[in-house]
C-alpha cells in the first residue's frame, strides 16, 4: 500500500498519510440511538469539535442467538453508520470486543455463551460449583468470570471476530473512515481485582501446573523454593488464602507467582486474539487498552507476546482516566500526571487515553472541571483521547451545555496550534521516578497476608500511601518528573537520569540491584525511601544494596505518635509520621546523618558519597503536607538538586511544553477555591538555542479552580513574536500586512471585574504600531531592546500607568497589529 494512504503511529501522534492527527473522539452508542437520529447526532458531535467517534460493537447485540449474526436490521446496520461517518467526514475508532464496556449488559457477552457453555466459566476458591455463582451474577446483571484460555470460549470469540473483521476490512482507511481498532476493553484478567477469589477452575489449575513445570523443570527445584514436598507437578495445588499461623518469608513466593501465572494467561490470550486478527487483510494500528498499570497487567510481557505474533500492524497501549472519582483538583492533577508519565514509559506510540470519564452515567450531568481536565491532559503530553458520553448532545441541548462549550473551545485551540502541539514535549526537571512492576503484585496479596501472623510481613499499605504522598509533593513544589521502567531501561539510558527516586520494599531482583549499583558508580544520585532491600527475588538474603548503603534496617517502629526527630541538629516534633524505619550505619566513611530519633541515635535518614555518585535514604514519610515539603526540600538540598524549571511565589500548578523551535505552551492552574493574587513565575529552558533561557512573568492573579494554556515565543509573522501571553490564543489571521490575533482569557464567573492579564510582544522596527479593536488600552513605553533581530519588547496595558496589566473582559479580547514603514525606509 502507498505510504500516503496508510494510518501509522509515531511517538507523537497518529498519522493519516503524512498528516498528524490529534484524535479527539466521543463515544457513540449506536445500539441505543434510533437509526433515524444517527446522522443528526454525528453532525452535533462534529459541531462540538470532535473529529472522530468511538464505537463499541457489542457481541450480544449482533449475535443474540448463537450463530445468527445481525448487521442489517435497524440499529444493527453498521454499514449504514460507516457510510454516515464518511459522509460527515468523521473518523471511526472501533472497540471490537469480545469484552465491551461495563455499561453494556454482561459487558457485551451474549447470554447464550454462559447458558450453553458452562464449562468456560471460572471457579472461585475453594472450588464451589460455578453454575450457582455465575447464575447469581447473571441475575444481578454482573458479568460472570470466564476462563479466557478455554478452547470453547476461544472458538466462539474466533467466530465473532470472523464476522466483525470481515466487515471492518471493507471500511478501513482509505476505503472508509475506520482508522483504529481496539481489542477488549479495560484489559485486566476478568476485570477482577480479587486475585484470590477466582482462577480455581480445573481448567485453570491444569494451566497453573503446566506453567510451574515450564518454569522449574524439576520438582526438587520447585520444592526447594516453595518449601514443599510434592512428588509430581500434577499434585500441586494453587495457593489458598493464608492461614492464621506464622509462616517463613519464603511462603510469600507462591502468592507472587500466582499473579505471574495470571499475567501469563493474559499474555497468551492477547496472543490468541492477534492470531485471529492476522487472518484478515486489515492494515490499521491496533490499540491495547489497559484498565490499570497494576498486576496482573505486565506491559513488557504483553508486548513480547504480541511481537511473537505479528509485525504487520503498528500497535500501542492506552489507559483510561477516571478523574470524576476525585473531588480535589490536586488529586486530579496528581492522577493525570502519574498515569501519563507511566504510559510514556511503557509505550513507543502517542500518549493515548482511550476513555476519559469526567461525567457520571445515569445522572443529570453538571460538569465543573472539564476545562481543567482537558488542559491538564494536554499539558502532561496526551496526544489522543476519547470521551465517555453518558448523554448525547441532542438529549441535553448541547448549544447551552457548559461542558460541550468547553470541549468546543479546547478543540478550536488544538486545531489552531496542531503542528506545534503535536511536536511539543514536556519540559522535565532532572528528576525521575522509577516504576518497578513486581511491587504492583504486592498490592494484590499483601492485605490478606498482613491480616495474618506472618513472621516477616511486607506492608504494602506503607508503600501505597507514601508513594502517593510523594507524587503529590511534586505537584506542590512544581517538580515535573518523568517515569522509567526499572526492569526495562538500559544502563546507558539510566545513566542519563541524574536524580532517581525509588521506594524500596525490603526485596529487589538481584539484576536490578546490580543496575542501581552501576548507576551510582557512574555518577547518579539515588534518592530512596522505605526499607533497604536485603532479599532478592527468591526472598533469599542478598546484601548487595545494604553493602552499597553501608546500613541495615534495625526495626520498623509502629508507634509514631509524638516522635521527636533531629534534622541536621534542629529538633522537629512530628505527630503525622506514616512509617519509620531505623537503621544502623555499618560504614562510617563518607556518611552524613540527616535525621535520627532523639537520644537513641538510631538513624532515620542519611546520605553517602559512593565513588562518582551519591545515595540518599530516608526511612520516614510524614502525612501532613507541611512536614513532607520540609523533608523533601531537605533531601533535595542534600542531593545538590539544581534550580527547577519553573518557580513561582504562590501555590499553583505550572507545566511547560516546548517545541524544537522554542515555542512554548505553559499551562498554569489554580487548584484552590480562592484566587491566587500577585503570583510571579520564572520559567527556565536551559536547552533553548534561540530565545533567552529565562522567562519571567510578574504580578499575575489567577482565578479559583481554573487552568489556562499560555503562550511564549510564538512567531506570528516575520516581524512579530508573542514574547508571552497569559491568555489562550484562539485565532490568528494573517491577511496582507495585517495580523489579527484573538485571545481568550479564562476568568472564573464569580471573579471580580479587575481580573488582569498580560501580553508582551517583540516587534521589529517595521511592525511597531498596534491598533486596539476593543477596550481602552495603550502601549507601554519601550522597556528594553532585545538582541534578537532588532526586536523590541512592548507590553499592552489598560487604564493603569504603573504596571503592565490590562483589564480583561470575559469574552474574547481582540487586538490588531498593523505593519507600517518607518519614515525613510519606504520601498
Amino acid at each position: 500500500m502507498d505510504d500516503n494512504l496508510e494510518v501509522k503511529l509515531n511517538s507523537n501522534s497518529i498519522l493519516i498519510g503524512e498528516n498528524p492527527v490529534f484524535l479527539f473522539s466521543s463515544e457513540f452508542h449506536y445500539y441505543i440511538i434510533p437509526q433515524e437520529k444517527w446522522n443528526e447526532e454525528i453532525k452535533n458531535l462534529k459541531k462540538i469539535g470532535f473529529n472522530a467517534i468511538t464505537i463499541y460493537i457489542p457481541w450480544n447485540f449482533h449475535e443474540k442467538i448463537e450463530g445468527e449474526f445481525d448487521f442489517k436490521s435497524s440499529n444493527c446496520n453498521l454499514k449504514k453508520l460507516f457510510h454516515l461517518c464518511a459522509k460527515n467526514n468523521i473518523l471511526i475508532y472501533i472497540k471490537s470486543g469480545p469484552r465491551s464496556s461495563q455499561a453494556i449488559q454482561n459487558s457485551g457477552y451474549p447470554l447464550w455463551l454462559f447458558e450453553n457453555y458452562n464449562e468456560i466459566l471460572d471457579s472461585p476458591f475453594p472450588g464451589k460449583k460455578t453454575s450457582e455463582k455465575n447464575q447469581k451474577d447473571l441475575n444481578n446483571q454482573k458479568t460472570p468470570i470466564i476462563s479466557i484460555l478455554h478452547p470453547k470460549y476461544l472458538e466462539k470469540v474466533h467466530n465473532w471476530y470472523k464476522k466483525i473483521f470481515s466487515l471492518i476490512e471493507n471500511y478501513q482507511y482509505p476505503k472508509g473512515n475506520i482508522i483504529l481498532i481496539q481489542f477488549e476493553d479495560d484489559l485486566l484478567y476478568n476485570f477482577d481485582e480479587m486475585y484470590f477469589s477466582f482462577g480455581y477452575s480445573q481448567f485453570n489449575q491444569k494451566l497453573y501446573r503446566k506453567w510451574l513445570k515450564n518454569k522449574y523443570l524439576l520438582i526438587p527445584i520447585f520444592n526447594e523454593i516453595y518449601l514443599s514436598d510434592y512428588k509430581d507437578f500434577e499434585d500441586i495445588l494453587p495457593p489458598s488464602p493464608p492461614l492464621n499461623l506464622k509462616h517463613p518469608i519464603k511462603e510469600i513466593i507462591p502468592y507472587i507467582e500466582w499473579l505471574e501465572f495470571k499475567e501469563s494467561i493474559l499474555n497468551q490470550y492477547i496472543g490468541e486474539l492477534f492470531d485471529f486478527f492476522n487472518e484478515f487483510n486489515i492494515n490499521l494500528p491496533l490499540i491495547l487498552n489497559l484498565w490499570s498499570y497494576k498486576s496482573p497487567i505486565s506491559v513488557n510481557s504483553l508486548k513480547h507476546s504480541i511481537s511473537l505474533k505479528q509485525n504487520r500492524n503498528p500497535f500501542t497501549i492506552s489507559l483510561n482516566f477516571y478523574p470524576i472519582v476525585f473531588k480535589s483538583q490536586v488529586n486530579v492533577n496528581c492522577y493525570i500526571n502519574w498515569h501519563s508519565e507511566w504510559l510514556k514509559s511503557q509505550s513507543s506510540g502517542p500518549t493515548f487515553i482511550s476513555k476519559i470519564q469526567e461525567c457520571i452515567f445515569g445522572q443529570k450531568f453538571v460538569c465543573k472541571n472539564t476545562q481543567n481536565i482537558l488542559r491538564l491532559s494536554l499539558a502532561h503530553g496526551i496526544k489522543a483521547l476519547s470521551f465517555v458520553q453518558p448523554q448525547l448532545p441532542e438529549q441535553i441541548q448541547f448549544q447551552s451545555s457548559k461542558r460541550f462549550r468547553e470541549i468546543q473551545n479546547f478543540k478550536q485551540f488544538i486545531d489552531l496550534h496542531l503542528k506545534s502541539l503535536i511536536e511539543s514535549k514536556k519540559v522535565y526537571d532532572p528528576l525521575t521516578l522509577a516504576y518497578y512492576h513486581p511491587v504492583t503484585r504486592l498490592k494484590s496479596f499483601t492485605p490478606p497476608i498482613n491480616s495474618q501472623s506472618f513472621s516477616f510481613p511486607i506492608n504494602y499499605e506503607h508503600l501505597k500511601y507514601s508513594y502517593k504522598n510523594l507524587m503529590q509533593l511534586f505537584t506542590k513544589t512544581f517538580l515535573q518528573y518523568d517515569v522509567i521502567d526499572l526492569q526495562n531501561i538500559t544502563n546507558e539510558e539510566l545513566d542519563r537520569k541524574p536524580f532517581l527516586i525509588l521506594y524500596f520494599l525490603g526485596w529487589l531482583e538481584h539484576k536490578i540491584m546490580i543496575k542501581l549499583l552501576k548507576y551510582v558508580e557512574n555518577g547518579g544520585t539515588l534518592i530512596t525511601f522505605g526499607d533497604i532491600p536485603s532479599l532478592n527475588e527468591n526472598l533469599e538474603f542478598d546484601d548487595l544494596i545494604s553493602n552499597l548503603y553501608g546500613a541495615k534496617c534495625l526495626q520498623e517502629i509502629q508507634d509514631y505518635e509524638g516522635c521527636t526527630l533531629i534534622f541536621e541538629e534542629s529538633t522537629e516534633l512530628f505527630n503525622d509520621i506514616e512509617n519509620i524505619f531505623e537503621y544502623e550505619i555499618t560504614k562510617l566513611k563518607d556518611v552524613h546523618i540527616l535525621a535520627h530519633k532523639g537520644k537513641s541515635r538510631h538513624i532515620l535518614a542519611f546520605s553517602r558519597k559512593v565513588n562518582g555518585g551519591k545515595i540518599i535514604h530516608c526511612g520516614i514519610m510524614p502525612k501532613k503536607e507541611i512536614s513532607s515539603l520540609k523533608l523533601l526540600n531537605l533531601l533535595l538540598e542534600e542531593a545538590d538538586f539544581p534550580i527547577q524549571n519553573i518557580s513561582a511565589t504562590n501555590e499553583c500548578v505550572a507545566i511547560q511544553n516546548a517545541t524544537s523551535i522554542d515555542e512554548r505552551f505553559i499551562t498554569v492552574g489554580n487548584l484552590k477555591s480562592a484566587p491566587i493574587k500577585s503570583v510571579s513565575f520564572t520559567f527556565y529552558n536551559p536547552l533553548s538555542q534561540i530565545f533567552p533561557k529565562n522567562l519571567v512573568i510578574n504580578e499575575i492573579t489567577l482565578p479559583p479552580n481554573t487552568f489556562s494554556t499560555w503562550h511564549a515565543f510564538k512567531q506570528i509573522s516575520e516581524d512579530v513574536i508573542i514574547h508571552y501571553c497569559t491568555g489562550e490564543i484562539y485565532a490568528i489571521i494573517n491577511k496582507n500586512d495585517e495580523h489579527t490575533i484573538s485571545i481568550r482569557f479564562l476568568a472564573h464567573p464569580s471573579f471580580p471585574n479587575d481580573f488582569t492579564g498580560k501580553i508582551s510582544i517583540w516587534m521589529s522596527k517595521n511592525a511597531s504600531k498596534i491598533e486596539i479593536e476593543k477596550g481602552t488600552i495603550k502601549i507601554s513605553e519601550e522597556k528594553s531592546v532585545r538582541n534578537y533581530k532588532e526586536f523590541k519588547e512592548f507590553t499592552i496595558l489598560s487604564n493603569c500607568e504603573s504596571s503592565f496589566s490590562f483589564q480583561i473582559e470575559k469574552e474574547n479580547f481582540t487586538f490588531k497589529i498593523q505593519k507600517y514603514f518607518v519614515p525613510g525606509d519606504e520601498k
